[in-house]
């Protein structure tokens, strides 16, 4: 990766108007270098999610033209400032956090475009962070406006043409007839905790008699009252008392479009790097929660916050409540929207972390494994990414996405052997996408180099048998593009030359289970570990008996 190259690149893609597909990529750049650049992943991240916003905002006609236009130039300033502290080596400024109730006239895309100005013009970055809040830190709540109310007799609630998330309430039904009008609650605490964390939207009740035909029992009955009024989103739900007078609520809610939780789909790109489409799966998500009040709210604003593209507030607000009801592997649904939000913030490795909790009781979840190897493969991790990608195939033998992954995390480990067996699979499924077509080009790369390596090794033992050094480039370059019986040989003579040498050990251990003769090469190995001193013995693995 030439990071000048990389950096041009991404400008050209500023300069092009192509924010987003700039951002994306300026990301995942971040997410493969080291400080003081990394440190700017944060601040371009929350420059995507504005960016994301504004056009949700504008296919949805709650901004004007000109608000739009203007959002959109300062957050490309905000851009060139970022890549302009990222060329010159300065490390983005700390987040500050801000004092709930604090109060801030200008919408954060405008601080953006201003504060952006004075880092071009001067170099002080230390401001640009300021307008951005950390994971755990609640929007300024000036940002936040909350339409709420009740609507007439039969009405469809007044939503805003401005509101970016429309909630319908129903009043919940008291099962041993004592109204406690907790609609009322979850409605004045939902409005509250949004303009708290800066969403936008409304919240309305909507009148029913909850003892009518009309009132919903399930939750497509629910959807087809919420649908027709333009709700996303409509809670109801029971209420009763128990034998000693303690209060049950159980609270529904369902999202009502079949677009929502759209979640982010990773695959290799191209370039044999991993990219991403916003189209993995819907999810229809519903719910039936008997529990605290205060939990179901926090649940439903991660959800929303979800749905609105303010990932940092649902990544946040999510970890809580999962948490507390037990859990990602509890709650396996939610831990997708979760992790979904911590790879649209750039936190790749909350997210991976989300999906090892949903693994460990799930360890057959493709989705969490197939995207959990995507992950690790982007972060270096090629040994961690090539055993998910295995375990994927296991389960999916054919899973084309998962063939093309494990052939470049492949041919990065240099594996080449693994490599061609997966590439040649992708041939045989008729698979002629662009990127296995650059691995197996790079591939071929690998395997030309590797075997150039063997042939100059072989000259060098000619002139010298006892070149230590060139038996061990031969039998490692011959067990990468799978000669395993000239890498045995190799090794086996390389271990007579030098009784101590770990190359030819691992090498050995590596190729046992594949050669003829794996009996004599156990038997060589059986008397040269022994052999190795303590530090020595732990940096090879345990010789495992043979099966009787």
């Amino acid at each position: 990766m030439d990071p000048n190259a990389t950096l041009a690149d991404i400008r050209q893609l500023i300069s092009e108007a192509k924010n987003e597909a700039a951002a994306e990529r300026l990301l995942d750049y971040l997410n493969q270098v080291p400080e003081p650049a990394r440190s700017w992943r944060d601040t371009v991240s929350n420059l995507l999610a504005q960016y994301k916003r504004i056009k949700l905002q504008q296919q949805r006609n709650t901004i004007s033209f000109d608000e739009a236009r203007r959002a959109i130039n300062q957050i490309t300033d905000g851009l060139l400032a970022s890549l302009a502290g990222i060329e010159q080596g300065i490390p983005a400024p700390a987040p500050k956090s801000k004092e709930v109730g604090g109060n801030t006239s200008s919408p954060p895309w405008l601080v953006i475009g201003v504060v952006a100005a004075l880092v071009l013009a001067t170099a002080s970055f230390f401001m640009l962070r300021g307008v951005f809040q950390n994971n755990n830190s609640p929007a300024d709540p000036s940002l936040g406006v909350v339409d709420q109310g009740e609507s007439e007799e039969g009405e469809c609630p007044p939503y805003g043409a401005d509101s970016e998330f429309n909630i319908m309430l129903l009043p919940f039904q008291p099962l041993d007839g004592k109204s406690k009008k907790v609609e009322l609650v979850v409605g004045s605490r939902l409005a509250t905790e949004m303009v708290k964390y800066g969403l936008n939207g409304s919240v309305y009740t909507k009148k029913i008699d909850v003892f009518s035909n009309e009132y919903p029992l399930t939750s497509q009955q629910a959807s087809s009252i919420g649908l027709p009024c333009k709700a996303q989103l409509i809670i109801w739900g029971t209420t009763e008392e128990d034998r000693d007078g303690n209060d049950i609520v159980t609270t529904k809610f369902r999202f009502i479009e079949s677009s929502h939780f759209s979640l982010t789909d990773l695959e290799i790109s191209n370039e044999a790097t991993v990219d991403t489409v916003s189209s993995l799966s819907s999810i229809a998500s519903s719910a039936e929660l008997t529990e605290e009040i205060e939990m179901t709210i926090q649940l439903i604003l991660g959800l929303v916050a979800h749905e609105t593209d303010n990932h940092q507030v649902a990544a946040a607000t999510l970890d809580k409540v999962i948490e507390d009801r037990g859990g990602v592997a509890a709650n396996p649904k939610w831990g997708l929207i979760q992790a979904d939000s911590y790879i649209k913030t750039g936190q790749d490795e909350r997210a991976i972390e989300v999906y090892r909790e949903m693994l460990k009781t799930d360890s057959t979840n493709v989705q969490a494994r197939l995207q959990k190897g995507l992950l690790e493969y982007r972060g270096g991790k090629t040994e961690a990414a090539s055993q998910d990608l295995t375990m994927v195939l296991e389960q999916e033998p054919e899973n084309t996405k998962a063939l093309t992954a494990r052939a470049a995390v492949s041919v990065k480990r240099n594996d080449l052997n693994l490599a061609r067996q997966d590439l040649d699979q992708l041939e045989k499924s008729k698979d002629r996408s662009v990127a296995a077509q650059e691995i197996r080009k790079n591939y071929n790369d690998r395997h030309l180099a590797e075997q150039k390596k063997v042939e100059t090794a072989d000259q060098q033992i000619q002139v010298n048998p006892n070149d230590t050094s060139a038996w061990r480039v031969k039998a490692e370059a011959a067990q990468n593009i799978g000669d395993f019986s000239t890498a045995k040989k190799a090794a086996s003579n390389l271990l007579q030359l030098d009784p101590n040498n770990l190359a030819a050990i691992k090498t050995l251990q590596s190729v046992m289970a594949k050669v003829p003769d794996s009996i004599d090469v156990r038997r060589q190995l059986e008397i040269a570990i022994p052999k190795l001193s303590p530090d020595q013995l732990k940096r090879v693995r345990p010789l495992i008996p043979p099966r009787n």
